[in-house]
């Protein structure tokens, strides 16, 4: 906008190319957050030139500085090395109890409180919310806090993967692998308890009151049960190429990932089989 022969940018966009003149080929796309952005224009050169804020850096500002990582939608300084690991078992050792709870509830239905269908419900809403908060569209401002809480809770929170260093395609690469783990789990749950009983010195051929069969069975519909919205967010990640810069598109939730180049074409097949053949 000009105010008095002056051009200015408001707060939160950023000039496309950054440090050129502003002229016809000026664009200005909306920051990734708010609050991380703002551009100044030299008024005798018109130069243009976006400054990042509050730990953010790259396109759209999108990407967290060298020793930050995104939590609850935000870049924040990494935790010390012992913090992030004591929260990856912390996580760990949660998803192993909530399989271990919901496969419990499977061989023993609670159909007054529905305890599975709660926590499904609850576990869709965090990834499916935490998802949405990526695309670029104008939230309201309680949604956006809505979405960001969500994402915290669903992955976001502490930002783990950023300061170990894993890429996005590492990451998409253990997200689709997630299939794996559906009926692998429930063989390491059945080894874990053949070795306790051995410890115990007892033999018995049920465990929870169910043949082992039975019990693997359910297992495997528990854990995919719990799966599902995990697996369907990181496809659809893959997919989401929605953020727009000039000619070149980038993966909205990774801007440092040009879609259609490198890896990404093979994610992208890979995710839409999986979408195709599982999600169904």
């Amino acid at each position: 906008e000009c105010s008095g022969g002056d051009i200015r940018i408001r707060n939160d966009y950023f000039v496309v190319p950054d440090d050129r003149a502003v002229g016809a080929h000026t664009a200005t796309l909306r920051c990734r957050e708010l609050g991380v952005c703002t551009t100044a224009v030299d008024n005798e050169t018109f130069m243009a030139r976006t400054v990042c804020q509050h730990n953010t850096t790259g396109l759209l500002c999108g990407l967290c500085e060298p020793g930050s990582g995104k939590a609850a939608g935000h870049c924040v300084k990494c935790p010390p090395t012992g913090v992030q690991a004591f929260v990856t078992w912390v996580f760990v050792l949660g998803a192993l109890g909530v399989s271990l709870a919901m496969t419990w509830k499977s061989l023993h239905p609670d159909f007054e409180g529905a305890t599975v269908t709660v926590i499904r419900i609850g576990i869709s809403f965090l990834f499916m919310t935490g998802f949405m908060s990526q695309l670029q569209l104008d939230w309201g401002s309680v949604l956006r806090q809505i979405f960001n809480l969500a994402k915290a809770s669903s992955g976001g929170m502490p930002p783990f993967l950023d300061c170990a260093g894993i890429s996005f395609e590492t990451e998409m690469t253990m997200s689709l692998l997630l299939p794996l783990v559906v009926p692998t789990m429930p063989l390491l749950m059945l080894g874990a308890w053949a070795a306790l009983q051995r410890a115990r010195k007892r033999q018995t051929a049920q465990i929870w009151g169910v043949g082992k069969q039975h019990f693997y069975i359910n297992a495997c519909v528990a854990i995919s049960y719990l799966l599902w919205p995990v697996f369907v967010v990181q496809n659809l990640r893959i997919l989401n190429c929605s953020v727009e810069v000039g000619e070149k598109r980038f993966v909205a939730s990774a801007l440092q990932v040009q879609c259609d180049v490198g890896e990404h074409p093979r994610l992208k097949a890979v995710a839409i089989v999986e979408l195709a053949v599982f999600v169904p």
